[in-house]
């Protein structure tokens, strides 16, 4: 049961003791799941929860990491079978939200994964473009009736995808950047599509809209936080709407409420953003590509990474153990590390320190992940972090580039490769015997 304070009991468990619930959870829930999954009966909305369960926050190990793509599809199956993109009229308000939130916490999951095991999201923007977004999380979670709350009209009634901050909490910081993590994985393999790739007016034009979205996350994001510091005096004479907001201080004044973590991991996540679209994703493609490394798309999105290093620490800080979302955050804190290993591998002894600054942040981060999880991509990009940290600290001489990791080239973002669901996973989920 919940601690007087509302704090995690997880804290006071043990790693080991950790596993071992994860284990037995993992294994009496697909009994309970078993009539579903071979199809003897119709999912439930309960049935729907808990694939999402296992899709999102389920059990992190090596057996289970891989088969997210398999808890996926019964997630979108279950999701879709119930209709929940779109509202039923004659339900009731609390029934209408449960599934209005089920649904598009189903959106975010699909995009996540998707950008792990490079796939095309499979939910898409036009399914849900006539089901109402979720009500804000204090809402949802007070005693406030729904039905009272949607009639005196207290609530901003939106439909579909919107690409702004409408409150800070996690649908609100963080549905709108799924959206664009879609957006994102579309125009890269748009970029590599025989047809479309080769316009290249066509290509600007959409990289051009999303860095316009990603503008508009972020203006709106520093409106809701300027409001924190400016608040409304009810005796003001001004309109509130009118009276200039001073800007947020990200560093200085982050609000010390729950929002804080929110508002830490979507910045995180807004940066990597950045790094994504003006990158290419795969890492080894990165780092063999001299004339990206030349252009002003590399220089951004190398400034994006710093801020997504500071970022990480600053997360690390508030949320010691990354129990908030680490099954999002791993991924983008992988992307996010790339620049910087690219630069310290190829520049040996003559990286600077702000690289290996960046670099020894990340490495931290990453230590804490493969303590509270177990997927193998986790401990293979530390290790391989931690001896370039080391070859260039030991090395004598200006260093160099000592080449690509083997344990590396499994991890990639190109056609015919699976992102973090390596071709070993690959094998071992399908019996396949062939070489991948």
């Amino acid at each position: 049961m919940p601690k007087e304070d509302n704090s995690s009991i997880l804290h006071e468990v043990g790693s080991s003791r950790l596993v071992t619930i994860r284990r037995a959870f993992l294994s009496q829930t697909l009994k309970l799941l078993q009539p579903v999954m071979i199809g003897e009966i119709v999912p439930s909305f309960d049935d729907a929860i808990t694939f999402f369960t296992l899709a999102a926050i389920g059990a992190s190990e090596n057996d289970t990491h891989i088969k997210l793509p398999h808890w996926l599809n019964f997630m979108k199956y279950a999701l879709k079978k119930l209709n929940l993109y779109a509202e039923v009229e004659h339900l009731d308000e609390e029934t209408k939200e449960e599934r209005r939130r089920l649904w598009w916490s189903g959106y975010t999951i699909d995009r996540h994964v998707a950008l792990s095991f490079n796939l095309r999201p499979q939910t898409t923007d036009l399914e849900c473009q006539m089901l109402q977004r979720p009500c804000r999380d204090d809402v949802w979670e007070s005693d406030i009736l729904l039905s009272e709350y949607y009639q005196t009209g207290r609530s901003n009634v939106l439909k579909g995808i919107v690409y702004s901050v409408q409150n800070l909490d996690v649908f609100g910081v963080l549905l709108p950047l799924s959206s664009m993590v879609g957006d994102i994985l579309e125009y890269h393999f748009l970029r590599q599509h025989a047809t479309f790739g080769s316009h290249r007016s066509f290509m600007t034009d959409i990289r051009n809209n999303i860095e316009q979205n990603l503008r508009l996350w972020d203006k709106s994001l520093q409106d809701h936080l300027a409001r924190i510091q400016n608040p409304v005096n009810p005796t003001d004479n001004d309109d509130a709407d009118t009276r200039p907001l001073r800007p947020f201080n990200y560093d200085a004044e982050m609000p010390a409420s729950t929002s804080s973590k929110v508002v830490l991991y979507g910045r995180h996540i807004w940066h990597c953003l950045h790094v994504l679209l003006f990158g290419t994703m795969d890492f080894v493609e990165m780092y063999r590509d001299l004339s990206w490394q030349a252009s002003t798309d590399f220089v951004q999105a190398g400034e994006h990474a710093i801020s997504c290093a500071k970022l990480a620490g600053s997360i690390l800080t508030l949320d010691p153990r990354l129990h908030y979302i680490y099954r999002f955050f791993g991924t983008y804190l992988l992307q996010s590390s790339f620049i910087f290993l690219i630069l310290a591998q190829k520049l040996g002894q003559a990286a600077d320190n702000l690289i290996l600054e960046n670099c020894t942040i990340n490495l931290r981060v990453l230590d804490t992940f493969v303590q509270v999880v177990n997927v193998e991509y986790q401990r293979t990009f530390a290790r391989v972090l931690r001896q370039t940290l080391s070859k260039r600290f030991d090395e004598e001489g200006g260093g160099g580039d000592g080449g690509l990791d083997p344990a590396l080239l499994q991890y990639r973002w190109v056609a015919g490769y699976n992102g973090l669901w390596n071709g070993d996973m690959a094998l071992g989920a399908a019996g396949n015997t062939e070489d991948a």
